[in-house]
């Protein structure tokens, strides 16, 4: 007796487990959000320390030659969930 009980609990078990894996459903797919991000010049500072460089605040030039900047971006990101 204790054997067949076993067997009809893991055929229990199996069906419960098929029905439960047919009948999920997958997560709807989200709908992306595009947005633009604007960085202002006053946000940005340079990578080498001995840059000739000045920060107008619309603007950023550097005296002679190139350089490297870089700024800070935080994305409030629960704001758009």
């Amino acid at each position: 007796m204790k054997k067949v009980s076993m067997v009809i609990m893991l055929a229990a078990l199996l069906a419960a487990t098929i029905v439960g894996v047919l009948s999920a459903q997958t997560n709807q797919a989200t709908e992306a959000v595009t947005r633009k991000v604007t960085v202002p010049a006053a946000f940005f500072v340079p990578n080498q320390d001995a840059l000739g460089w000045h920060n107008g605040g619309m603007r950023v030039t550097v005296h002679s030659g190139a350089g490297t900047f870089t700024a800070p971006v935080l994305f409030p990101w629960g704001h758009f969930m």
